[in-house]
C-alpha cells in the first residue's frame, strides 16, 4: 500500500546542505501499528511529513498502492492529505474559533461532502472516541485528553487510509496518554497507524512495529515488509491519467471560507469594529458628497418640475443655437496670456453668425407636426403671431393728458387648456389673491401678474401705465389696480387713408423717452375698431410654480380670444385690404410708392403684412408639457420629425451633386451635416439649460470632492491589508492545520479573502448607517440656512455600489497578505507557536 524508495531529504541553509534523511527505504502493510523511534534531530517528523505529503522528498520514490508519486503536483498531494492521511499532532493544533464539531467536519468539507452527511459522520467520529456530549464546546474549554481525541477524531472522519501521529501522547499525563494509546492500537487494526516518538516503553507496549532512526537512516526494523506485488512502471502522462481517474481533487467553497473568516472575527469583536470603522471613514466622506450632489440633483429636478409652466417648451421664429459656443470655445484652443509672438484673428462674431437659427414655421409644420402631438401629453401649446398690437392708456403726463401708448413686451396670452374649462391650467399655476380678483373669461378682461412676493419691479408698472405716485408706503392697494383700463386700437382706428398713402394715427411726444400717444377722438372711438380692455384680478405662481410666472418679464395676461380678435379685424382692415389689391401689391402702405430696395420688395411686403396681422404669421410656439416624461416624449417627437426632415435633406443635396455619402469630400460632408441641422425645425428648451448647468458645476464639485475622500478610502483599505496581514500571522498555525487536512493554497487564500471582503462589507454598511445617521441633523441645519429640504439624499443604488466598492478595495487590499498566506509552507507553518 505504502512503500519509500531510497528516500532522501535535503535543507539547504545558505550554501550548506543539512541531509535528513538520506535514503530510507521502507515499506508498510495496509493495518499495522508502527512506532518510530530515535534521538531529536535524526529525521523521525520529516519522515513522517513525507508520508503525510507535508514535505516533498529530495530524492527517492513514494509509492502508493503500486504508483509513483513524482508526477505529483500541488493539487494530488492535497487530495492525498485528505483523502488518504490523517493527522494526530502533539499539540493537537485545533482551530480554536471553532467548535469541536466544526473542527471534526472540516476535513469533509475539503471533500464536497454534503452538509447533513458532514455532521453525521463527525458526530459518529466524537462518539468513537468518547466525545458525543462535548461537540459543541470549544477546544478551550476542554481538556488536553479531551482535544487530543478530537484530534483522533478529525483524523478518522474521512475515513483515511493512513492515521500519523507525531508525539501524540507528548503532552499528555501517563493515564490519559494510556487513554489515548488505546484508541489508537483500536484503530491500527483497520488501518496503517504511524507513530513518532521518543518513548520506547509505550512504543513497546502498543505497537506491533517499531523502527529505529538515526542520522536520516533506518538502523532497526523489528517486523520489515516487503510486498510481493511488482511495481508499476507506469509512464507519468499515463500515471497521471489513473490518478486523475481514481483521486478525486479537494475544494473549499467559498462559504466554508467565510464561516472561518466570521467565527474568527467574532474572536476579535473589539478589534473587529475598529477596523470597520477605520475603513468606513472614506465610504462616510464618498458618500456625503455623493448624498449632498444627490439633494442638489434631486432640489434642481424638483425646481424644473414645478417650473414646467414657467419654460415650456419653445419653437420660435429666431432662436440662438446655445451649443455653438459650446463647439466653439472646445475647438478654439485659445489660452489667455499666449506666450507666442503671434497676433490671432477674432473668430467670435462666426460664432454668433452660425449660432443663429431661423425657423421656417410653415402651416404644414403647424398642422401635420405640432398639432398632433399626443394631447395627454401637454396642458396647452400656445401659439404667437407677429402682428403687432397697439395699446395705449390715458395717464398724466407733464400736467397734461395723453393717451400714451404701452409696451406691448409685458403682454402675454394666457396659456389655456384642452379641458372643459380652458383657464384650468392657468387656475393650477397661479392664485387669485385679493377679495375682488377674478379670472378673465372674456377678451374684454385681462389680470394682473405678481411674483411670490406680490412684487412687480416699477419699471414694469410704469411700462402699463401705473403711476406710481400713487404708491403708499412703497406698496399700491390691489383696489387701485383693479379696474385700471385701457384701449387696445386697431388698424382702421389706427391708420387713416389720405388718398395715396396711409397715415398712422400714432404722434410722436418725446422721442428721447420713446413716449408716443393717439389722440382723444381715436382713443374714445366707439365703432367697433376699440377695445376697452379691464384689469379685473390679480394674480401670483402658487407653491409649485414661485420661481416664475408663465412669461418672465410679463405682468399683464390676457385671453385667446382678444387674439383672435385682433388677427380676424387685422385681416378685413382697410390697410390689409387696400394691400392686397392688385395693383397696390408692392406699394408701401406708408408712402404710397414701391417698396426700395425693389429686390426685397417681396421681403418687405411680408414684414408689412405680418405687422399688420395681414396674414397669420406665427413667430413662437410655447409647448407646455404635463411632466418631465411627458417633456421627453415630446422632445422625441419633435427630435424624429427633423431626423426625417434632415435625412431627406441631405440626399437631396448629395443626389443633386451626384455622389454618395461615401464618396463625399470631407467639405462636402460639412456642408451636408449643416443642411440636415438647417432643414428641421429647432427647439429651445431653457429650463433644461439652466438645469444643464447647475448639473455641471454640481458635478464638477462633487467628483473633486469625491477624488480627495477618496485618498480616506485608499487609506483605510491599505490598513486593512495590513491587519489582515497581522491576522495571517496570528493564524500561521490554523494555515499548517488546514494544509494539513488536504486544503488547497487557493482555499488559504479564499479564507483570507473572504475576511476582507466581511470587513470591507462591515465597512460599507457602516459607513452607509453613520451617512444616514448624519444626513438627519445635516438636513435641519441646511434648511434652516438655505431653506432647502433634504439637502443631504443619499441615493439608495449609491449606497449599494459604496458598499461594492469597499468590498472590491478590501479584497484587493488583502491580495497579498492572502498570497503570502497561501505559499507558507505547512510544515513550518505547524510549528509555529
Amino acid at each position: 500500500m505504502l512503500k519509500l524508495k531510497n528516500i532522501e531529504k535535503n535543507y539547504y541553509v545558505g550554501e550548506n546542505v543539512i541531509k535528513a534523511l538520506r535514503g530510507v527505504s521502507l515499506e508498510f502493510r495496509k493495518n499495522e501499528f508502527v512506532s518510530i523511534l530515535g534521538p531529536s534531530g535524526c529525521g523521525k517528523t520529516t519522515l513522517l511529513n513525507i508520508i503525510g505529503g507535508l514535505d516533498k522528498y529530495s530524492k527517492g520514490d513514494l509509492i502508493i498502492d503500486g504508483h509513483s508519486t513524482k508526477s505529483y503536483n500541488d493539487y494530488d498531494w492535497d487530495s492525498y492529505r485528505n483523502h488518504r492521511i490523517g493527522f494526530v499532532f502533539q499539540t493537537y493544533n485545533l482551530i480554536h474559533h471553532q467548535s469541536v464539531l466544526s473542527n471534526v467536519e472540516l476535513a469533509l468539507t475539503l471533500s464536497g461532502i454534503s452538509k447533513s452527511e458532514r455532521k453525521r459522520r463527525a458526530i459518529e467520529a466524537l462518539e468513537s472516541v468518547g466525545l458525543h456530549d462535548q461537540i459543541y464546546k470549544r477546544p478551550n474549554q476542554l481538556s488536553g485528553g479531551q482535544m487530543q481525541r478530537v484530534a483522533i477524531a478529525r483524523a478518522l472522519v474521512n475515513n483515511p487510509d493512513i492515521i500519523l501521529a507525531d508525539e501524540p501522547t507528548g503532552a499528555l499525563d501517563s493515564e490519559t496518554s494510556v487513554q489515548i494509546m488505546n484508541i489508537l492500537k483500536e484503530i491500527s487494526k483497520d488501518k496503517l497507524i504511524i507513530m513518532v516518538t521518543h518513548n520506547p516503553d509505550i512504543a513497546s507496549r502498543f505497537s506491533t512495529r517499531i523502527i529505529r532512526l538515526l542520522d536520516g537512516l533506518v538502523i532497526d526494523d523489528s517486523n520489515p515488509y516487503e510486498s510481493e506485488v511488482v511495481e508499476q512502471k507506469v509512464q507519468v502522462k499515463k500515471d497521471k491519467k489513473v490518478k486523475k481517474k481514481e483521486v478525486k481533487h479537494t475544494s473549499m467553497n467559498f462559504f466554508t471560507a467565510l464561516s472561518l473568516s466570521l467565527q474568527n472575527l467574532f474572536t476579535k469583536k473589539g478589534r473587529t469594529l475598529l477596523t470597520a470603522f477605520a475603513g468606513s471613514i472614506g465610504i462616510i466622506g464618498i458618500s456625503l458628497v455623493l448624498a449632498l450632489s444627490n439633494g442638489f440633483q434631486t432640489y434642481i429636478d424638483k425646481m424644473q418640475s414645478d417650473t414646467m409652466s414657467a419654460y415650456p417648451l419653445t419653437v420660435e421664429k429666431y432662436t440662438f443655437d446655445t451649443g455653438a459656443l459650446t463647439s466653439f470655445q472646445s475647438s478654439s484652443g485659445l489660452v489667455k496670456y499666449p506666450t507666442e509672438e503671434k497676433v490671432y484673428i477674432d473668430r467670435m462674431y462666426e460664432l454668433f453668425e452660425n449660432s443663429m437659427i431661423e425657423n421656417e414655421i410653415t402651416d404644414e409644420y403647424v398642422d401635420d407636426v405640432i398639432k398632433n402631438i399626443d394631447s395627454s401629453l401637454y396642458n396647452s401649446i400656445r401659439y404667437s403671431y407677429s402682428v403687432s398690437v397697439n395699446v395705449f392708456k390715458e395717464v398724466n403726463y407733464n400736467d397734461d393728458i395723453i393717451y400714451r401708448k404701452l409696451n406691448f413686451n409685458r403682454w402675454s396670452e394666457i396659456a389655456t387648456s384642452t379641458n372643459q374649462d380652458p383657464y384650468d391650467f392657468f387656475k393650477s399655476q397661479y392664485d387669485l389673491v385679493g377679495s375682488n380678483s377674478k379670472i378673465p373669461t372674456s377678451m374684454n378682461e385681462i389680470v394682473l401678474v405678481l411674483d411670490s412676493y406680490n412684487q412687480i419691479r416699477g419699471d414694469y408698472l410704469q411700462d402699463i401705465g401705473i403711476d406710481l405716485s400713487d404708491m403708499e408706503d412703497g406698496a399700491i392697494d390691489f383696489d387701485k389696480l383693479i379696474g385700471q383700463t385701457y384701449k387696445m386700437v386697431l388698424n382702421n382706428n389706427l391708420y387713416t387713408f389720405d388718398g395715396t398713402k396711409f397715415v398712422n394715427n400714432v404722434v410722436e411726444i418725446n422721442p428721447t423717452d420713446r413716449i408716443n400717444a393717439i389722440s382723444e377722438e381715436v382713443y374714445n372711438s366707439d365703432n367697433g375698431n376699440t377695445i376697452e380692455l379691464e384689469i379685473v384680478g390679480i394674480v401670483r405662481p402658487n407653491q409649485q410654480t414661485e420661481l416664475g410666472a408663465v412669461d418672465r418679464g410679463s405682468i399683464i395676461a390676457y385671453t385667446p380670444e382678444l387674439t383672435n380678435y385682433v388677427l380676424n379685424n387685422s385681416l378685413s382692415s382697410e390697410i390689409i385690404t387696400w394691400m392686397n389689391e392688385e395693383e397696390n401689391l408692392y406699394l408701401n402702405p406708408f408712402t404710397g410708392t414701391t417698396y426700395f430696395p425693389e429686390s426685397r420688395k417681396e421681403e418687405l411686403r411680408n414684414l408689412n403684412l405680418g405687422n399688420l396681422g395681414g396674414i397669420k404669421s406665427i413667430s413662437k410656439i410655447d409647448i407646455y408639457s404635463k411632466d418631465f416624461d411627458s417633456k421627453n416624449q415630446i422632445k422625441s417627437y419633435l427630435d424624429e420629425y427633423n431626423k426625417t426632415k434632415g435625412e431627406e435633406a441631405k440626399n437631396e443635396y448629395y443626389q443633386n451633386l451626384g455622389i454618395t455619402e461615401e464618396t463625399a469630400t470631407v467639405e462636402q460632408k460639412r456642408e451636408a451635416e449643416a443642411i440636415f441641422k438647417a432643414s428641421g425645425v429647432q427647439y429651445t428648451d431653457l429650463m433644461e439649460l439652466l438645469a444643464s448647468s447647475l448639473n455641471t458645476l454640481v458635478n464638477a464639485i462633487s467628483i473633486v470632492l469625491i477624488v480627495f475622500t477618496l485618498l480616506s478610502l485608499v487609506v483605510s483599505s491599505i490598513m486593512i491589508g495590513i491587519i489582515t496581514y497581522i491576522s495571517v500571522l496570528e493564524r500561521t498555525k490554523e494555515i499548517g492545520v488546514l494544509r494539513s487536512i488536504g486544503a488547497r493554497k487557493k482555499d488559504i487564500a479564499r479564507v483570507f479573502n473572504a475576511e476582507t471582503l466581511i470587513i470591507g462589507l462591515a465597512s460599507g454598511v457602516m459607513g452607509i448607517t453613520i451617512t444616514a445617521l448624519l444626513s438627519i441633523p445635516a438636513n435641519i441645519i441646511l434648511t434652516n440656512l438655505v431653506e432647502i429640504d433634504n439637502l443631504v439624499l443619499l441615493d439608495p443604488i449609491h449606497a449599494f455600489i459604496l458598499i461594492l466598492i469597499s468590498m472590491g478595495l478590501t479584497l484587493i487590499a488583502g491580495f497579498i497578505p492572502s498570497g503570502i498566506a497561501a505559499r507558507k509552507d505547512p510544515v513550518i507553518a505547524l510549528r509555529t507557536e
